[in-house]
């Protein structure tokens, strides 16, 4: 009889980490891509997100976008990217669904891209936006994220700037990544990176 090692990575802490404590105990071997939810798993050791090399790659391709966003919608999100179309920067949205302004629903691909498209979209894009995730699905705690997601890395890794919300990761990872807080903030840093 020879028992597997079972080993999870979890990629969506801390918004699902109720939900996701509960079953991984039954793993020999947990890798979370957020640390702030180490303690709330057994045999936990932080694994950070990263990026595909054979896809994320800055092809040479000319950056026909001037700004993009690829994500689920929230209220956030609507705010701070309807600033950035109204002022001319956004030349695109994936995820959504869009709905509000209908400056946005203009600018929206479709609710979903292959992630080789997306690639290709960032491989396009002079600036991608990053926004956090506003709702937390199963975390009562309210424990806040702490790492950076893969739309950073994937971005970055294909040629693209990327400005973000600010997140303490960001300070011993990318420490100058362009950073903003309000939605004036982000159209003075799209002016200012275009």
């Amino acid at each position: 009889y020879l028992r597997l090692h079972r080993a999870l990575w979890l990629v969506d802490e801390p918004y699902e980490v109720d939900d996701t404590s509960r079953y991984s105990k039954y793993f020999d071997t947990v890798f979370i891509q957020d640390p702030s939810t180490l303690a709330r798993h057994e045999h936990a050791h932080y694994l950070p997100v990263c990026y595909d090399p054979s896809r994320h790659f800055d092809a040479g391709r000319e950056r026909i976008y001037k700004a993009g966003f690829v994500g689920a919608n929230n209220k956030t999100r609507l705010k701070h990217l309807t600033a950035a179309a109204r002022k001319g920067y956004l030349s695109y949205l994936v995820g959504g669904p869009w709905v509000g302004p209908s400056v946005l629903k203009h600018l929206s691909l479709g609710v979903y891209l292959h992630p080789s498209e997306v690639a290709e979209m960032y491989q396009q894009t002079q600036v991608v936006i990053n926004i956090w995730r506003e709702q937390h699905h199963f975390n009562a705690r309210k424990t806040p994220g702490y790492s950076l997601n893969p739309r950073i890395y994937e971005a970055l890794a294909c040629g693209a700037l990327v400005v973000t919300e600010d997140r303490a990761e960001l300070d011993s990872v990318f420490p100058g990544l362009p950073t903003f807080s309000n939605p004036k903030e982000l159209v003075a840093q799209l002016e200012w990176l275009l």
